[in-house]
């Protein structure tokens, strides 16, 4: 007997493929001593969650295109980066909605780039969006952000 997956499910190998790709991009994009493991894997990452993307799923993509933005980010490779945090942060959007925490996460960094490449009317929407979907989530969940503990 032959097993077919359901109408529109995304193919086994491809969920197969970017579990393994995200398992394997293991480190830290901000660390350097990371991107000897990470330089080699990242086009084959991103071509994985783009295809996954396209196929519906959410999280192993958004997590590898986040990873692969952070480290063009980290590598001043911000032409490369932004395209990347723009994909996720739409694809984001589609799939988990507007006031989830890892929405805030991509929104923070972003917000980053754009800081860093001096573009700061642009950053500043996209930090305030950060803030106040954290601020949400803490209200709603009672967890305390680390960071708003000084205010």
């Amino acid at each position: 007997m032959t097993r077919r997956r359901q109408p529109g499910a995304p193919p086994p190998a491809l969920v197969a493929a970017l579990a393994w790709l995200a398992a394997a991009f293991a480190g830290n994009p901000q660390d350097v001593r990371s991107w000897p493991t990470l330089d080699p894997l990242a086009p084959h990452a991103l071509a994985a969650a783009q295809a996954g993307a396209k196929a519906g799923l959410a999280d192993p993509p958004i997590f590898l295109m986040n990873q692969c933005a952070r480290l063009n980010q980290n590598k001043a490779r911000h032409r490369e980066a932004e395209p990347i945090y723009r994909a996720a942060l739409e694809l984001c959007e589609a799939q988990v909605g507007g006031a989830h925490p890892l929405l805030a996460t991509l929104l923070n960094n972003l917000a980053g780039l754009l800081q860093a490449t001096n573009r700061l009317a642009e950053a500043e929407p996209l930090m305030r969006r950060h803030v106040e979907i954290f601020l949400a989530f803490t209200s709603a969940t009672g967890h305390k952000h680390p960071h708003l503990d000084a205010a």
